[in-house]
Order: C-alpha cells, then sequence, then structure tokens
C-alpha cells in the first residue's frame, strides 16, 4: 500500500487529511542515483585555515532536479568509528564552499559517495 499524506507523522490508518492511499499488488521503488562523484578540494589542508570545497558531480537518474546534502566523519571511511554530521541539510546546489570542519586536526584524503 502506498500512502501519501501531508504530515510526515500520518500513518494509513491516521485519518490525515488531505490524505491518499493506493493499493496494488505491485509497484517498483526507485533506484538511487548513478555514476556521480563527490570531490573535496583542495585535497589536503589544515581543518582550522583551509576553505574546503565540497562537490557532489556527474550523477544520472531518471528523477531530476537532485537534491545533495554533505556529511563529515572523523575517522577513515571503513572505519565504524564516529558519527556522521550533517554539514548542510538537503538543497539544489551541487556544491558546498568555504567548508571549516573544525578542530579536529589536518584532513587529507578523498571524499567518497
Amino acid at each position: 500500500r502506498l500512502v501519501l499524506a501531508s504530515s510526515e507523522s500520518a500513518t494509513w490508518n491516521s485519518g490525515a487529511d488531505p490524505f491518499f492511499t493506493f493499493d496494488s499488488s505491485q509497484f517498483s521503488v526507485d533506484e538511487p542515483p548513478k555514476n556521480g562523484r563527490c570531490r573535496i578540494f583542495p585535497e589536503e589542508g589544515n581543518v582550522s585555515t583551509t576553505a574546503f570545497r565540497l562537490s557532489s558531480l556527474g550523477w544520472e537518474d531518471d528523477d531530476l532536479p537532485l537534491e545533495h546534502r554533505f556529511f563529515w566523519r572523523q575517522g577513515s571511511l571503513q572505519g565504524a568509528n564516529g558519527t556522521w554530521k550533517v554539514l548542510r541539510s538537503w538543497g539544489m546546489s551541487d556544491t558546498f564552499d568555504n567548508v571549516l570542519f573544525g578542530q579536529i586536526g589536518n584532513v587529507s584524503g578523498r571524499a567518497e559517495a
């Protein structure tokens, strides 16, 4: 059952208004965008003094325009340590300029999607 409502907390039986339900034996969930990349420039710098530029470019998807949001986490990309923190919430811009990461040390490496 597909449920569309004006409130994020509404459920299929909440009686939210306006409210729409669609019953179907099958429906497809859209696939995520593909073939894009995330970059950081410069690739090295001081987190307190270097203004980094983050970008999310080249993504292909049937549903355009795409929205982007940016996160950071201290530690390795493969490690389980650290919590992802939102740098910028959802928005239409695929770049985020003048990012200062704070007092966590030097940054070196690459961004990954």
